[in-house]
């Protein structure tokens, strides 16, 4: 199983992309970072709650394979900037 690291940070390789990628390297696990402002997502449309149903936002974005990636993970290590 991945631990996935995940920045909020808009600063690429800034503060918050760097503690997060330090604490991944620290696991010796497989690892997997990403920082949000590099990928395109919508926000949540409202769409009658299908994710409810299914865990799954059912909008094909490029969020969508780090979900899957976060609900088969062992651990999140999670970095914002304030």
């Amino acid at each position: 199983m991945k631990i996935i690291g995940v920045s909020g940070s808009p600063i690429v390789q800034g503060n918050t992309d760097r503690i997060v990628k330090a604490i991944l390297e620290k696991t010796g696990s497989e690892t997997v970072f990403v920082n949000l402002s590099q990928i395109k997502f919508d926000p949540c449309r409202g769409c009658c709650h299908l994710c409810a149903e299914t865990n799954m936002c059912p909008v094909k974005d490029d969020l969508h394979p780090y979900l899957e990636l976060i609900l088969k993970s062992k651990a999140l290590v999670l970095g914002t900037p304030y």
